[in-house]
């Protein structure tokens, strides 16, 4: 995989300006851009836990052959940071490389197994649902092929060999509608993180896709549309794509005086995961189609106030997991 090349941004200040929470880690910090703040600490200690874990399960009592392997690496994985690290000697570099790497390898690994024993004091003194969204910001990142490394190292014969699939596994429980895919990590060189690699599963259906690339460049506003009460106003029915359809959420279609719009789950996460999709697609505008962006840009075109909301929830395009209930007033 190509190693080369700026891969792990920053969130551009036009979209942090909009929601700054959306972007900061609650509970871990990976990769340099938050280390060491106060908040991220605790955390700390159970990255040790896992590696402690890790080295006994296999065995070891010694780091010294991946603080090797890392070094070997250090110079291609600064050099996926868009923000100099000056200030992170070739040491402590190593050292959160180390455990930063070993902890999202093993977290993956244990809640994607059949046995999830080890992973009690994560989920007893955090929130996974927290845990997960930090591992998907676009600023808490390790280069994937530190973690293909690391994943390979500590692999043990009875254990599922592909970190790709299970990582598609972990994460898509997150996603807020279908569409996750399990493509052949060699045949997009593209995918960079571990934020790349969902965004790059998360997609529209084959012939969604054949109709995007065809039609992306034709129309370049989005203003001719209108809310979604507007729409219902002028006769346009709103249906929700039937979840066993097999259908992804990027699957909308208007047809015969009906907008099908598959089912968003709305919960508290959701936002996040959202926006740094996008700005994710922003940061890397010239390799990666921008779906997700296109899909907000649309969905927000159709809202425009509660009623708006409302109406989509009733026709089972939006699935509230939120703490308030759309439907009050």
């Amino acid at each position: 995989m190509d190693s080369s090349g700026i891969s792990i941004f920053k969130v551009p200040n036009q979209l942090r300006q909009t929601n700054e929470k959306a972007y900061e880690p609650h509970i871990i910090s990976i990769g340099p851009y938050h280390r060491g703040k106060d908040h991220l600490k605790p955390m700390e200690e159970h990255k040790i836990h896992y590696l402690k874990v890790l080295l006994r399960q296999r065995n070891e009592n010694s780091v010294a052959r991946y603080v090797l392997a890392l070094k070997a690496m250090e110079e291609a994985a600064r050099k996926c940071y868009a923000e100099h690290l000056d200030h992170v000697d070739e040491e402590a570099f190593v050292e959160m490389m180390l455990l930063d790497g070993c902890f999202i390898v093993e977290l993956i690994r244990r809640e994607t197994g059949e046995s999830r024993q080890e992973n009690e004091c994560v989920c007893r003194n955090f929130n996974m649902n927290s845990l997960t969204r930090d591992l998907l910001l676009l600023e808490n990142q390790l280069p994937l092929f530190v973690l293909l490394e690391l994943f390979q190292m500590t692999q043990m014969c009875d254990q599922d060999s592909d970190f790709v699939r299970l990582a598609i596994d972990f994460f898509s429980e997150m996603m807020p509608g279908p569409g996750i895919q399990h493509p052949l990590i060699s045949s997009n060189k593209n995918i960079k993180n571990l934020l790349g690699l969902v965004h790059d599963c998360w997609l529209p259906s084959s012939d969604v896709i054949d109709r995007y690339v065809n039609t992306s460049t034709e129309y370049g506003e989005w203003n001719f549309i209108r809310t979604a009460m507007e729409l219902e106003e002028a006769g346009i029915d709103f249906k929700n794509v039937n979840k066993n359809m097999g259908k992804s959420m990027f699957d909308i279609k208007f047809e015969k005086g009906v907008l099908w719009i598959p089912t968003i789950r709305m919960e508290d996460n959701t936002d996040s995961i959202l926006r740094n999709l996008i700005a994710h697609e922003q940061c890397h505008n010239d390799i990666y189609p921008r779906y997700v962006t296109d899909y907000v840009t649309f969905m927000d075109c159709l809202i425009n106030s509660k009623k708006d909301v409302e109406l989509l929830y009733r026709s089972g395009v939006i699935e509230n997991w939120l703490g308030d209930d759309v439907n009050k007033s």
